[in-house]
C-alpha cells in the first residue's frame, strides 16, 4: 500500500477512536448578580444566592435533558419532588462562590458534568433498589391477603419507581425492568382501588359556616366489602384544601368528631379519599393523578346558610403617599368577602355572625444599596364572631415592591396588586377559622 495511503488510514483511525471516546459532560451552573451603592447586607446576599441556586435548578434540568437524554415532568407532583430532591444533593457537592467586584456582587453555582453524572447514577440507583425491595414485599402481601400491607407497600413501590429519572449513566439499559416494576406494581394497585370504596352516611351537610356539627362525621373504608384499617382518609375540597384527615380504626373507620363548616360557597362539593403523602415519610403531598392510577372517592354536597358581616375599614399613610379612593374605601373589601368568601353584609339593625376591623397602612422607604424606592402595605385585621370575641388576628408585611429611582413610579400598579394580596390574607383567615 502508498505510504501516503497507509498515511492518511493511521489518521482517520485515530480521529475514529478520539471521537468513540465519550465527549465530557458539561457542567451545571447558576448564577447571579447584584449591583451595589452600599456594604451588601446578608437579605441581599441570601437574594443573590436564592437568584444563583434557581438558576442552578433550572440548568440542571437542561443538563439532564442534554446530556443524559432524562426529561422530568415537573407538573407531576412525585417527579417533581425527586427531582428538587436530586438538585439538593447536587447543591450540596457543587462549588459556590460569592465575589464582590467593585460595587457588583455576584454568587456563582458549578458542579462539574462528570460529578452530576456520578450523582444521578447514585440517586437512580437508590430509587431503583428501594423500589425492588417494596416491590418484593408487595408481592408477599398480595399473596396473603393483606390488604393495608399492600396498600402501603404498593404506593412506595411506585413511588419509588417514579423517582428513578431514566436510565443510570455508565450502566446496561436497566428500562424493562424499571418499566416492568411501575407497569406491575400500577396493575396491582388498580386492581386494589377497583374493589376500594369509602363510604359514610352524610351526603348533605346542611349548617351555616363556621358551626360544628352536631353528630361527628363517620367515613368507613373498605375493600371488597371487607374494612380496611390503618390507611389516612382525608376531606378535601376543590383545589386541593384539606380540611381534615384521619386513621382508620380496625373497623376500617374514622370519626370526625370536631367537624366544621366550611366558609365555602352553597353547593361546594367535599371530597373523602385516601391520603396517600404519609405512606411515604418525608414526601410532599401527592394524589392519585400522580401515582398514574384511579381511586375512586365519596363526596359530600355542602347545603350553606351564609354567614353573615360588619367591616370596620381604614387605610392611612404613613408617609407622604397618595391613597387613591378605590383603596381608601371598603368598598372592594365588602365585594371580596361577598365573592370570595361566600359571605352576606349583615342587614341594618340584623344579626352579624362575623365583624371585621382592617387596618391598612401604606409607606415608603429609599434603599439606597439598589438605588430604589420601596413602596410596602402592612395589615392589621381581626374578626370577631357574634359576641365580639376574637376567632383571629394578624399583623405584618402584606406586600412590598421596590421601583428604581430612575423611572416613574406605576402607583396605580403598586396599589391593585397591594389590595390583591392584603384580599388574600384576609380570605386565607376565613379559610382558617
Amino acid at each position: 500500500m502508498h505510504r501516503g495511503t497507509i498515511g492518511c488510514l493511521a489518521l482517520f483511525v485515530a480521529l475514529a477512536c478520539i471521537n468513540a471516546r465519550p465527549a465530557a459532560a458539561r457542567p451545571v451552573s447558576g448564577t447571579s448578580s447584584l449591583k451595589l451603592t452600599k456594604p451588601l447586607s446578608q437579605d441581599l446576599s441570601n437574594q443573590v444566592r436564592g437568584a444563583a441556586i434557581a438558576g442552578f435548578k433550572v440548568d440542571l434540568w437542561e443538563w439532564m435533558k442534554e446530556e443524559a437524554d432524562v426529561t422530568v415532568d415537573t407538573s407531576n407532583t412525585i417527579q417533581r419532588f425527586h427531582f428538587f430532591s436530586f438538585a439538593d444533593t447536587c447543591l450540596n457537592k457543587a462549588k459556590i462562590d460569592q465575589n464582590l467586584t467593585g460595587h457588583t456582587v455576584t454568587v456563582a453555582i458549578m458542579l462539574p458534568g462528570e460529578d452530576a453524572r456520578a450523582m444521578l447514577e447514585a440517586y437512580n440507583n437508590r430509587c431503583y433498589s428501594i423500589s425492588l425491595r417494596f416491590y418484593t414485599l408487595m408481592k408477599k402481601a398480595l399473596e396473603d391477603n393483606a390488604a393495608t400491607d399492600l396498600y402501603n407497600l404498593g404506593i412506595n413501590t411506585i413511588y419509588y419507581t417514579m423517582g428513578r429519572m431514566g436510565t443510570p449513566i455508565g450502566l446496561p439499559d436497566e428500562s424493562t425492568p424499571r418499566s416492568f416494576l411501575l407497569e406491575e406494581s400500577r396493575k396491582i394497585m388498580q386492581n386494589f382501588f377497583n374493589k376500594f370504596a369509602v363510604r359514610t352516611p352524610e351526603y348533605i351537610i346542611t349548617g351555616k359556616p363556621g358551626t360544628t356539627l352536631a353528630a361527628p362525621l363517620t367515613v368507613q373504608a373498605v375493600v371488597d366489602t371487607a374494612p380496611l384499617s390503618g390507611i389516612t382518609i382525608s376531606c378535601v375540597l376543590p383545589g386541593g384544601r384539606k380540611l381534615y384527615s384521619g386513621i382508620t380504626g380496625s373497623g376500617g373507620t374514622v370519626s370526625f368528631s370536631e367537624f366544621r363548616i366550611p366558609y365555602v360557597a352553597k353547593g361546594t362539593t367535599m371530597y373523602l379519599k385516601p391520603d396517600f403523602a404519609p405512606t411515604v415519610p418525608g414526601t410532599a403531598p401527592f394524589d392519585a393523578i400522580d401515582l398514574g392510577i384511579t381511586v375512586p372517592e365519596q363526596s359530600i354536597l355542602f347545603n350553606i346558610i351564609p354567614a353573615t358581616f360588619s367591616i370596620s375599614y381604614s387605610a392611612n399613610a404613613a408617609n407622604a403617599v397618595a391613597i387613591p379612593k378605590d383603596f381608601a374605601s371598603d368598598a372592594h373589601v365588602s365585594k371580596f368577602l361577598r365573592d370570595s368568601c361566600f359571605l352576606v353584609p349583615a342587614q341594618p339593625g340584623g344579626k352579624v355572625d362575623l365583624y371585621f376591623t382592617i387596618v391598612s397602612q401604606v409607606s415608603s422607604y429609599a434603599q439606597d444599596e439598589l438605588e430604589q424606592t420601596v413602596f410596602k402595605l402592612e395589615n392589621s385585621v381581626t374578626i370577631e364572631d357574634a359576641n365580639h370575641q376574637a376567632l383571629a388576628k394578624k399583623q405584618g408585611l402584606v406586600f412590598e415592591k421596590g421601583y428604581e429611582n430612575a423611572v416613574s413610579i406605576p402607583l396605580g400598579l403598586f396599589f391593585w396588586e397591594a389590595a390583591s394580596r392584603s384580599m388574600k390574607m384576609i380570605k386565607e383567615m376565613v379559610m382558617g377559622l
